[in-house]
């Protein structure tokens, strides 16, 4: 084996790109977000909706390969409630976690009825944000056999 071709042996496999929807009105969240992936590592495309309506507009005019892989879902969205926009994610195969500062039993027993992957803690420091996009990482990659 030349030194070529050891130098490929011990080239890691590109990441690829997560492309991850943010659903919320809360446009501070996107943006701790996303700093919060990628100090985790992660390189990721995030499109953001700041209404339930943007969110269903910009899902219904996306082509299947370019969906999102993963969906961020606030419950307390106004006019359009957060679960109304999952359900909708998630009946087009997009995999959606939800979010709440909120959490409580009945909310994630809900979030699991329609088909959401799980309901997490809204975070409100540093480590909070840190501990989300940990937790939307474990996510991505056990579902990333979608679109």
């Amino acid at each position: 084996m030349g030194t070529s071709d050891a130098s490929k042996l011990l080239k890691p496999a590109p990441i690829p790109v997560l492309r991850i929807l943010v659903v919320d009105d809360d446009r501070g969240f996107f943006l701790l977000l996303e700093s919060s992936l990628t100090m985790c590592g992660a390189e990721v495309e995030i499109n953001t909706a700041t209404t339930g309506h943007l969110a269903i507009v910009g899902l219904l005019t996306t082509s299947y390969d370019r969906l999102p892989q993963l969906a961020i879902v606030d419950i307390g969205m106004p006019l359009i409630s957060g679960f109304e926009v999952a359900q909708q994610l998630i009946w087009h195969g997009v995999p959606t976690l939800m979010v709440s500062a909120m959490v409580t039993e009945e909310r994630r027993e809900r979030c699991l009825a329609i088909g959401a992957l799980n309901l997490l803690a809204k975070p409100n420091d540093a480590a909070g944000y840190q501990l989300l996009a940990s937790q939307v990482l474990d996510y991505s990659r056990a579902g990333r056999t979608g679109p």
